[in-house]
């Protein structure tokens, strides 16, 4: 038990559909995001008798999937920024605030201003957070000199800002931290559209992206690209072993990094992407194993905790990407359990999707996706695809269009009307 409380509830889980002056069942959700938002939008649909409650600390949200189109200059800010009054319209009560503990035995969430919500069942969709403690120097203040660009909103904009601030000529480091993070391919893209800005408005200029992996999803595919666009502009370093550019120390005055190996790399502009864990309320709640949260497959319910579940980032579904495309399939299918398991509703099978495009110039987008189902108690692919190299120009301007028409399906899913 953590961060108790200290107030005694009696909450009682109805399991069909309550009668006229029965209490409701209760379901609190931590984080409006693509995993959390869709969770709440889905629930109400599927069972409006249901009292949901969102927790969600920022007024507005700023998408994290196609912000690097902000970043290469292909969108506004304010076209990845969308409101919760959807939300709040169709019966879902919305909480600007922040969930400070949790008494799981006695099933009560408080809040940073003391305020105590009984749940029956808990959804925590927190996120990830940054292991600041691994890089020397850097820390939550720091990111604003050296931005991450991982959280979305001030960071991007710190470093798109910083991009056009910069003089031509000038040298841009970005780097990519070894093990599992959001975003799936996101460091590539982010590296070509940031390429691609260079390129058309600061063509003197270089990227260096420092990556401590040794391979990544759809290399090939992505230096093919690199290559006919950017050569000359953007390089590449991947590492020769796991970890051999590990970023171990930064210097936010003169720019300057360190890796594992020794190397000094200095830049005009720099961002760095720590390695990454679960949001910090799935570590309050107890329900953290190493980094990330292990889940029971069929239901999202913490492996460790009763009566909470744990959704998207944070969440340990071995083969699943941490996408917003699959946080977004998760929550149907947790939408689908509680709807379930607290009034009655229908059961269907449990089936999950990731799909996720990447902008690597004009016109020109790439794709990679799986479909997942359940197979022994574990996530298992079913199926998958993805963009080849030498494919025609039609084929990467028409996947850049199913970006788009992606992007607006799943922000209605999150905060459209019921």
């Amino acid at each position: 038990m953590v961060g108790a409380a200290g107030v005694a509830v009696s909450s009682t889980v109805a399991l069909t559909s309550p009668a006229i002056g029965q209490i409701a069942p209760k379901v609190v959700i931590i984080g409006g995001g693509a995993g959390g938002a869709t969770l709440a939008r889905r629930l109400k649909v599927g069972a409006p008798e249901i009292d949901i409650t969102l927790i969600e600390a920022a007024k507005t949200y700023s998408s994290p999937f196609l912000s690097e189109h902000f970043l290469g200059g292909f969108r506004s800010l304010n076209s990845l920024t969308h409101r919760y009054d959807g939300l709040a319209a169709n019966g879902i009560t919305v909480v600007h605030a922040r969930a400070t503990g949790v008494d799981t035995h006695k099933r009560v969430l408080t809040l940073h201003d003391a305020t105590t919500l009984p749940y029956d069942k808990l959804v925590i969709a927190p996120g990830v957070d940054f292991r600041f403690d691994k890089i020397q120097g850097y820390t939550p203040d720091v990111a604003h000199r050296i931005p991450h660009a991982w959280r979305y909103g001030a960071q991007n904009l710190s470093l798109r800002n910083q991009l056009l601030d910069m003089k031509d000529g000038g040298t841009v480091v970005m780097t990519v931290p070894l093990g599992v993070i959001r975003g799936g391919s996101a460091p590539y893209t982010r590296a070509s559209l940031v390429a691609h800005y260079l390129k058309y408005h600061k063509p003197k200029s270089k990227l260096i992206l420092l990556d401590s992996n040794r391979d990544f999803a759809q290399r090939d595919v992505f230096e093919e690209a690199w290559k006919q666009n950017y050569d000359g502009i953007l390089e590449h370093h991947l590492s020769t072993f796991p970890g051999q550019h590990t970023v171990v120390r930064v210097d936010a005055n003169t720019l300057e990094l360190q890796t594992h190996e020794g190397e000094r790399v200095r830049a005009d502009v720099m961002s760095v992407v720590p390695e990454q864990r679960a949001g910090l309320f799935a570590h309050v709640a107890g329900c953290v194993d190493g980094d990330w949260c292990p889940v029971d497959a069929a239901t999202f319910e913490s492996r460790d905790v009763k009566h909470v579940h744990i959704l998207g980032d944070a969440a340990d579904l071995g083969i699943m990407p941490k996408t917003a495309s699959t946080a977004n399939s998760q929550a149907a299918a947790v939408a689908n359990h509680l709807a379930s398991s607290l009034v009655g509703k229908k059961r269907f099978p449990v089936r999950f999707r990731n799909a996720q495009w990447s902008l690597i110039a004009t016109n020109n987008a790439i794709k990679a996706g799986a479909t997942y189902v359940l197979g022994k108690g574990e996530v298992v692919e079913a199926s998958h695809f993805a963009s080849g190299l030498k494919e025609a120009e039609a084929v990467r301007a028409r996947n850049f269009q199913e970006s788009l028409n992606w992007y607006d399906a799943i922000t209605r899913d999150m905060f459209g009307t019921v």
